[in-house]
């Protein structure tokens, strides 16, 4: 029985002892006795699943062995690759081992975490067991190609950790804040300026109406004390209820009353300041002053197309161009005039208003278009991390923040020179305590200016939070 026993075991140690091409004897000697298929088993069961929970857990964005699918044919030819390293190890070429060491690696990932095959490839590199997994892991764009994860695993696996996903919250504030404060809020506000005998306003007014009539109506007299103020309460009289009955009753006067509605949406058009998209469209010569910073156009258009209407024009020239008299001293006939010279000589006058823009006063542009690529780039960074929208948002956070702190220094000062007139000297002459031009800055330059430096620093922090990628 014992004979027979031991005819069995040889018989066993035969079939799963691995097979080397030169030799085909082995020592007895159990020192020197090859590693048989036995050591291999932790290669294709998995007894321990917390190796890749342990791995998750330190390296979050890194593909685990859980998430790769081996077949068995890919097993069985890394099971080859390994059997030819350990062959050429034992005659001395360890390039050639190495070779089939990364194939091995390549075939079956899972090998990375087995102790065997890192025994083996720590001692035919020399290098430690991490620095192996680093030296032969396979990136994860190759394990996608090779069909081992599924497809969309690799952009599902490139998230943000909860600390750059603040960060990118606060890039995506900060260009919504950029955007919000070009383009609704006043960069260049004068509503904060005084009106001259303010005092007075409501004495006039007394004796022109009753007090309480216009309270009835809405019309706060208190607020007259300033430009602002005075617009508003303007605006508020022609939004009134009996004023758009009026309003919608102004067909029946045909023409006459298209232009009634229009010159009343131009008149609740007036403000007194301009948005960064105004400043734009200004410091580029696109609009005159009246337009971009006053909101006037609305008039100014409802005129011109009035022209060409009989009674409109007569009613001018009757009223308002009978009255100036260096019409008369330059010879020109009130008569004679026509409505296509009056609407000439109109866009003459606003084309004097116009700006002559300069090559730096361009940098403006940046501000919009850095404001959207940011934004544009905080929503990319949800959907797949990387340092490039990291880097690309300190890039074009940095050109914003250039080009605002160029309006602040510099075009600020141009932006108040309005046709050749220093607009802060004029107001000093009237009384008016104005001591810098930044005190026409509204605060839709602050929200952009302050959206860039949030744009400039969140990514610079959040790229020193990004995780320590382990298959490079």
């Amino acid at each position: 029985e014992i004979r027979e026993l031991a005819k069995k075991a040889v018989a066993y140690i035969q079939k799963n002892a691995p097979q080397v091409a030169d030799d085909d004897t082995y020592d007895d000697d159990p020192d020197e006795q090859p590693v048989s298929y036995s050591r291999y088993g932790s290669l294709y069961v998995d007894d321990d699943p917390d190796d890749d929970d342990m791995t998750s857990s330190s390296h979050d964005d890194i593909v685990l062995p859980s998430n790769i699918i081996v077949s068995p044919v890919a097993e069985e030819r890394a099971k080859s690759f390994v059997e030819q390293a350990m062959d050429w190890n034992v005659r001395g070429k360890n390039d050639r081992a190495t070779d089939m060491l990364r194939k091995a690696f390549h075939t079956n990932p899972r090998l990375l975490y087995d102790s065997y095959s890192i025994s083996l490839a720590t001692n035919i590199t020399g290098l430690s067991a991490d620095d192996v997994r680093r030296m032969f892991a396979p990136s994860a764009k190759q394990l996608e190609k090779s069909g081992m994860i599924p497809k969309g695993t690799l952009a599902q696996t490139r998230r943000l950790n909860g600390i750059q996903q603040f960060f990118a919250l606060i890039v995506f504030l900060g260009a919504t804040s950029v955007l919000i404060g070009f383009f609704a809020v006043p960069w260049v506000d004068f509503g904060w300026i005084p009106v001259p005998d303010s005092g007075n306003v409501a004495s006039q007014l007394d004796n022109l109406a009753d007090l309480d009539q216009l309270n009835a109506v809405g019309i706060n007299v208190n607020n007259f004390n300033t430009l602002g103020g005075t617009l508003s309460e303007f605006q508020r009289l022609l939004n009134r209820p009996e004023v758009r009955e009026l309003e919608s009753q102004s067909g029946a006067f045909g023409t006459q009353g298209r232009f009634i509605r229009d010159g009343l949406n131009g008149l609740r058009s007036i403000r007194a300041g301009a948005s960064g998209m105004d400043v734009l469209l200004y410091m580029i010569g696109s609009q005159d002053v009246l337009r971009a910073f006053f909101g006037l156009g609305g008039v100014i258009d409802t005129i011109l197309a009035a022209l060409d209407d009989p009674m409109i024009f007569n009613l001018l020239a009757s009223t308002f161009l009978s009255q100036l008299p260096d019409l008369g001293a330059l010879g020109v006939d009130v008569g004679s005039l026509n409505p296509d010279a009056i609407r000439v000589a109109i866009n003459i006058g606003l084309a004097q208003l116009k700006y002559t823009p300069q090559a730096a006063d361009f940098l403006m542009i940046i501000v919009p278009i850095a404001g959207s690529l940011a934004f544009l780039f905080a929503l990319l960074l949800y959907m797949t991390s990387g340092m490039m929208w990291w880097i690309l948002c300190i890039g074009v956070g940095l050109a914003g923040f250039g080009a605002c702190a160029y309006f602040y220094t510099t075009a600020i000062n141009k932006v108040l020179n309005i046709a050749g007139t220093d607009t802060i000297a004029t107001l000093q002459q009237t009384g008016i305590n104005v001591s810098s031009a930044t005190q026409f800055i509204g605060i839709g330059f602050w929200m952009s200016m302050g959206g860039m430096i949030a744009v400039t620093i969140a990514p610079f922090l959040g790229l020193l939070f990004a995780p320590a990628k382990q298959n490079t």
